[in-house]
């Protein structure tokens, strides 16, 4: 179910999603959004990691130097706040799969039938 749009609203009105493109433009005319960050993609490398935050804790989201950040070559693993660290996947785009598959089944409880 990997990058898989899912938008629950559930019985008191909220309304849960991860944020991506497909489920923010589906969850985007049901009011005012909260968010709050799940999870963190980072290198597995300790040097690279540390290379990695001290970078973009200063320069924005947006910023050419984040982006660069975001392509290095290098293994990447999932941190899920208030969860588990996993992975070791060879590029961002694998890691970020994992992290939404993981979000949907432990946070979101999405139960997919194979």
């Amino acid at each position: 179910m990997s990058g898989v749009a899912v938008v629950i609203v559930r019985a008191d009105g909220s309304v849960d999603y991860i944020d991506l493109p497909d489920a923010r433009e589906l969850a985007g005319d049901l009011g005012a959004v909260t968010r709050s960050r799940a999870s963190h993609i980072v290198p597995c490398s300790l040097l690279l990691r540390l290379a990695f935050r001290g970078l973009r804790s200063l320069v924005a989201d947006e910023s050419r130097l984040a982006s660069w950040s975001r392509g290095w070559r290098c293994l990447w693993r999932v941190e899920i706040v208030g969860g588990p660290s996993f992975g070791a996947y060879a590029d961002r785009a694998a890691a970020i799969a994992a992290e939404v598959d993981w979000l949907n089944s432990e946070r979101l409880k999405v139960v997919t039938h194979n």
